[in-house]
């Protein structure tokens, strides 16, 4: 964004007092490093929308396509209902995900898209097993957006493909609502998730400058 803001800058400039004001932006943007940065993260924040320090991953237009689902034998993919309420929140609570409780779970659902909740059920015991949700994202600024949130697997059933089939019934739901812009949030830990979601097509957003390094590690 700022190499093409300085050509714009520079292209407006005509007649002979044009390298004379190149020069003088160029001077400016040397020695004034802080004031560069700032202007940076506003640049950043208008393009890209308000967001926290978690990893972002997007799904781009050429990966914007509706996912195949292979459910295992011995389980039932279905949206959640709220007889479910119990088991998702141990789902969550073996997920590390803290801090959750009915009241919490009630109210954030409601933010989801509709029929956006997906859960992954054991026909044995009817348990919930795996979760994610669909949902629609005014806080970036643009038209459309959603997100795919909160994966979680039960331990006890993880590497069975569980967490690919609640992902991908979760951007079928985007899809179908003709979202054209999808991405999901994750830390830089959840290894699992980050691998689900690269494979189903998402890409990293290096929206700070810090993220390459921290996709590295990774």
């Amino acid at each position: 964004e700022y190499w093409d803001y300085r050509n714009q800058f520079e292209n407006a400039f005509n007649g002979v007092n044009k390298y004379r004001e190149i020069k003088m932006l160029r001077s400016f943007l040397k020695n004034n490093n802080e004031y560069v940065k700032k202007i940076k993260a506003v640049l950043l924040y208008f393009y890209y929308g308000k967001r926290g320090n978690q990893l972002e991953l997007v799904l781009p237009l050429k990966n914007m396509c509706k996912k195949r689902i292979d459910i295992p034998d011995g389980f039932l993919l279905r949206n959640y209902n709220h007889r479910d309420i119990n088991s998702v929140l141990d789902v969550f609570k073996l997920s590390l995900f803290s801090g959750w409780n009915k009241e919490k779970l009630n109210k954030v659902i409601k933010t989801y898209a509709e029929n956006g909740f997906f859960v992954v059920i054991d026909k044995d015991s009817n348990a919930v097993v795996a979760t994610m949700a669909a949902r629609h994202d005014s806080g970036k600024g643009r038209n459309k957006t959603g997100c795919i949130t909160w994966l979680c697997t039960h331990p006890k059933y993880r590497g069975l493909g569980l967490g690919v089939v609640v992902a991908s019934a979760a951007v079928n739901c985007l899809l179908d609502l003709k979202y054209n812009k999808i991405f999901v949030n994750t830390d830089d830990e959840r290894l699992p998730a980050i691998k689900i979601f690269l494979k189903l097509g998402f890409e990293p957003l290096m929206y700070k400058s810090k993220m390459q390094n921290r996709w590295r590690l990774i």
